[in-house]
């Protein structure tokens, strides 16, 4: 039964009375994730009191399947639906259950992912009182948790901490707009976090860690103190900054592992970016690198090329378009006569592209400098959003039609409509 969903491991107890017991000591991932539901409660979000009987029945539902299990363990448990602190305690319930339960993954998502909700973050203390090795409900055992993944959970600094001591076995961490967090600190002994992603949380100042093993990092937010420590398997890092936070800091505190990273996320703003004004760079083993970005139609990606040409070991390059107002007029990328050739660029991707000078003049600067290009692809879709928001598309089409004519001999271009 471990490899049936919840669902379907709940309808077999509606077979017969041996099924239903069985099926009480299910084993698998605990999804409590209602597409349909949350789709009814969206389209009620004007009337409240529709709201509140959705959000009742989903409460209700979670808590019966929890009252009814009886099994000694459970693989993962995750909660993803638009609750707030009103639920505090049938929530600090399920975290009991499932720590008790002995998860290995524990994912708690309280935000609406298609919507801007006001909805508010509770606050959840109780995690780390249900990690702590002294907790009665845990009966003195260790935690078993590798994953835990929150959005919209206020988890404070000392509750970190304590779930960092605790969970010696926890292998990726993601805690994305927490309002309380001030730091993430970690030295007293190396954790086994092979993925950290951060974002998000308005009053984080530092993250200071010991992780010999990690693999991947990310982060998105205010400029910070960075300091990830002993890090020499680090292979793929993402960073999004905001507005008027330099990029070139961010990445800084990465140096003595670039010649380490074999996939690199860059995303900012272009307006307060023109230039990266970074030092040289040592990229030797970097494969794909991500650009996001957002801009208007008279700036460029020219200051952005020393990412690109310290990398020379790159095979796919992607540009991520997230605002661009207008296609504007057409632009080819400025003459670099010390640029390096890019001798192992196979794949371009353009998401959200316009035909402006962003996203034209990337893939004319491509084709100039790529010796062994073999695919361009091009999707007008705003990758964030899943959907077009271009008002002059017909223009984008016709941009983007015209760089056949550009391509070297072998080279392919796929054209997303």
């Amino acid at each position: 039964m471990s490899r049936l969903t919840l669902k379907e491991a709940a309808q077999l107890g509606t077979l017969s009375l041996n099924w239903r017991e069985l099926w009480t000591c299910f084993s698998g991932v605990f999804n409590f994730e209602d597409p349909r539901l949350m789709r009814d409660w969206r389209s009620s979000l004007l009337d409240q009191a529709l709201v509140n009987q959705y959000i009742s029945r989903f409460v209700s539902w979670v808590a019966q399947i929890v009252e009814q299990h009886r099994g000694s363990s459970i693989e993962e448990f995750k909660v993803a639906f638009a609750l707030d602190n009103t639920y505090q305690s049938q929530i600090d319930k399920w975290v009991a259950f499932a720590l008790a339960k002995r998860t290995k993954s524990l994912v708690l998502n309280f935000r609406d992912k298609f919507i801007l909700c006001p909805t508010a973050s509770f606050y959840a203390p109780s995690l780390a009182f249900f990690l702590s090795l002294k907790s009665p409900n845990l009966e003195s055992r260790k935690p078993c948790l590798k994953v835990l993944d929150l959005d919209h959970v206020n988890i404070s600094t000392e509750g970190l901490e304590c779930i960092l001591l605790s969970c010696q076995c926890l292998e990726k961490l993601n805690i994305w707009k927490s309002l309380c967090l001030t730091s993430i600190r970690a030295l007293s002994s190396p954790l086994a976090l092979k993925e950290l992603k951060v974002g998000t949380c308005p009053k984080l100042q530092n993250i200071d860690i010991l992780a010999p093993r990690l693999l991947t990092f990310a982060y998105m937010g205010e400029r910070i103190n960075l300091h990830i420590r002993n890090a020499s398997l680090l292979s793929e890092l993402s960073v999004r900054v905001l507005p008027n936070v330099p990029v070139a800091y961010a990445l800084d505190s990465f140096s003595e592992y670039f010649s380490h990273l074999k996939y690199l996320s860059v995303t900012a703003h272009v307006d307060s970016q023109l230039n990266l004004n970074m030092p040289p760079l040592n990229l030797t083993n970097l494969k794909h690198l991500r650009l996001g970005v957002s801009a208007s139609f008279c700036q460029t990606l020219d200051g952005w090329t020393t990412l690109i040409e310290a990398s020379p070991a790159l095979q796919k390059l992607t540009l991520e378009l997230y605002t661009h107002f207008g296609s504007g007029p057409r632009y080819r990328f400025r003459k670099r006569h010390n640029a390096r050739p890019l001798k192992c660029l196979k794949i371009l991707e353009l998401f959200g592209f316009m035909g402006g000078r962003v996203d034209l003049g990337l893939a004319r600067y491509v084709f100039e400098n790529a010796a062994v290009l073999e695919q361009v692809i091009i999707d007008f879709k705003n990758y964030q959003y899943g959907i077009i928001l271009n008002k002059s598309l017909d223009i984008s089409m016709k941009r983007a039609d015209e760089l056949r004519e550009e391509l070297s001999p072998g080279a392919e271009l796929i054209i997303k409509k």
